[in-house]
């Protein structure tokens, strides 16, 4: 009995340094030097890759994001990518519901959706669905999924999020220039959105781009969220 209980004693010690260092287990994952193919849907491609960012100690750590690329099979002379769109993810309970995962997560089919050759009543192509998606497994998750998850921590959670775009960004413009994807448009627009826990870290990566001034970079138009648990 004297054991099982140091025994027990030993792992709540332990959970709580990992928690205090975020070094409970060291990483294998290192930055993607290219996209990784995930799974082809019809025109839609589903990418992956790591990423540096910081984690919620404030040190280096390697997390993972999802890329869903418009790649139309027939292409027409004026195809290329609109817009770039950011997805915050919402409250997930399972790393099996992580972006970067073939177990259907919960929003897997609204993101597909949204991509493809659509048009809008007059007639005109929707740049909103000429598009590219990035999609961050939050911290906890994916690369990540042996760390605590800091729920909420919204200045943290945005930094990790710009950072998957913006190296996103550039190893879609590596495959650009390998002639796998679609070029993007000169005028290309940056959307954030997302529900719930997605929707708070959409607002939040709204205001780290503008704070850190990367919006004319991502060339940003600003969010779209819904039912999240705002800061007043």
């Amino acid at each position: 009995m004297r054991k099982q209980k140091l025994l027990v004693l030993w792992i709540l010690a332990t959970i709580i340094v990992c928690g205090l260092t975020g070094e409970c287990l060291a990483q294998n994952a290192v930055p993607s030097e290219s996209l990784s193919l995930m799974q082809h849907n019809g025109e839609r491609t589903i990418f992956t890759f790591n990423y540096p960012s910081i984690n919620a100690q404030g040190n280096e750590t390697i997390l993972s994001a999802a890329l869903i690329a418009w790649t139309p099979t027939e292409c027409q002379e004026d195809d290329c990518i609109e817009s770039v769109h950011i997805y915050c993810h919402a409250t997930i309970t399972s790393d099996s519901q992580r972006p970067t995962t073939t177990s259907s997560p919960v929003d897997r089919s609204a993101l597909m959706a949204m991509i493809g050759r659509q048009y809008d009543a007059s007639g005109q192509s929707d740049y909103v669905s000429r598009c590219i998606i990035i999609a961050p497994d939050y911290e906890g998750y994916g690369a990540t999924k042996t760390s605590p998850h800091p729920y909420l921590s919204q200045k943290i959670t945005a930094r990790q999020v710009t950072d998957a775009v913006t190296y996103g960004l550039q190893l879609y413009r590596k495959a650009i220039a390998d002639g796998s994807v679609l070029d993007m448009k000169s005028d290309w627009r940056t959307f954030a959105y997302g529900y719930s826990q997605g929707g708070a870290v959409a607002l939040a990566t709204q205001r780290h781009i503008e704070e850190e001034e990367l919006a004319d970079e991502l060339h940003f138009k600003g969010s779209i969220c819904g039912d999240g648990p705002y800061d007043p």
